[in-house]
């Protein structure tokens, strides 16, 4: 079967809790620490399909410019409105809420609001 790693599946458990300990070691120093999901995205790795590529059904998936304009936002340090430091940033449902990258039509819960970047759908 194939997949990643071990090493990469420890690799990446060990990293899910380092946003929260930076955010309380370091956020007296005026430090911020976000662990940023960027969930399903289009990388090199689907080249040029549209469709589904090994089961996954890509119409759900965000270009990567989603989650870069998400980093920079939480890099250059924002007064309007910050996740709380330490925690854990869902980039679509971030950008989406915030209309980060207008060109970007959300797909599945995040195209509330007649397909288009700025409202989300509840999980429910």
């Amino acid at each position: 079967m194939g997949s990643y790693g071990i090493g990469y599946a420890v690799g990446k458990a060990g990293l899910l809790k380092a946003s929260g300990i930076l955010a309380v070691e370091l956020g007296d120093k005026g430090i911020t620490s976000y662990k940023r999901a960027p969930r399903l995205h289009r990388h090199r790795a689907h080249g040029a399909a549209h469709g589904r590529v090994g089961g996954l059904d890509l119409s759900y998936a965000a270009p990567p410019e989603v989650c870069g304009v998400v980093t920079a936002w939480l890099a250059n340090d924002p007064t309007d409105n910050p996740p709380r430091n330490g925690t854990t940033v869902e980039s679509q449902q971030f950008c989406a809420e915030r209309n980060l990258l207008p060109s970007w039509t959300p797909a599945g819960r995040y195209a509330a609001g007649g397909g288009r970047a700025g409202k989300v759908a509840s999980d429910a």
